[in-house]
């Protein structure tokens, strides 16, 4: 089963520094449809991981597709499974109601490059009859927070943004995050709850609270333009 990485932004924005990398010169229609291209996004987004079994981790059952062998989850942003056959996919970001993926597709695996909170809406084709649908939905679903390698003024920071997402969402928020302050989230936040195990495979969704900078636009906002609040 090969990796497919699309993308929720406009494709021209990763065109120049994608054409930069694989010295190439890929027109936005034809960019992701290159092997060497996908071969560069793939080592991109490993090299931001602090394990190399994320991209390979099992999606989760969080998502009852109810076809055999089709699985979905949103972490580390949507991943998509599918079997060999005559299926097509069609990504929404629901919010916008573009159309970000539209594709016949056979065994392979959807990576989103986003990693970042998008509402999204997926249908699936099988035969040319539309077999699933699913909008993002985390209520009552189990999200991981994972915090690596950043400063303690980043995470005390964003905690009551990700205290905001929980009740907004009204999910079961598990948080992982360095020692030193782990007593102090959870005096002011016992409803998130601690971990130190990273299980993406039972999670709905996994979102990892980093500050990048990168050759690639794959973050909504450049963390040297904006306040830290604002990231």
């Amino acid at each position: 089963m090969e990796n497919f990485f699309f993308t929720a932004r406009n494709i021209e924005d990763y065109l120049a520094p994608l054409n930069k990398v694989a010295k190439k010169n890929l027109t936005d229609e034809n960019l992701l449809d290159d092997k060497d291209v996908q071969d560069i996004l793939f080592a991109i987004v490993k090299s931001q991981l602090d394990d190399d079994n994320w991209l390979t981790m099992p999606i989760s059952d969080a998502v009852n597709t109810g076809l055999q062998d089709v699985k979905l989850d949103f972490n580390l942003g949507l991943r998509l499974e599918v079997p060999a056959g005559n299926w097509h996919a069609k990504i929404f970001d629901f919010d916008s109601g573009e159309i970000v993926f539209d594709k016949d597709i056979s065994d392979v695996r959807l990576h989103s490059l986003e990693s970042y909170c998008i509402n999204w809406h997926v249908e699936l084709f099988l035969g040319g009859e539309k077999v699933f649908t699913h909008t993002f939905n985390a209520e009552g679903k189990s999200v991981l927070i994972y915090f690596p390698r950043i400063g303690i003024g980043d995470v005390l920071a964003m905690l009551p943004y990700v205290e905001e997402f929980r009740q907004r969402n009204k999910c079961q928020v598990f948080v992982i995050m360095r020692n030193d302050l782990r007593e102090l989230a959870a005096y002011l936040y016992p409803e998130l709850l601690q971990t130190e195990q990273i299980l993406i495979d039972v999670n709905y969704a996994t979102y990892r609270m980093i500050m990048p900078t990168n050759i690639l636009p794959i973050w909504p906002a450049d963390i040297r333009n904006y306040p830290i609040g604002r990231i």
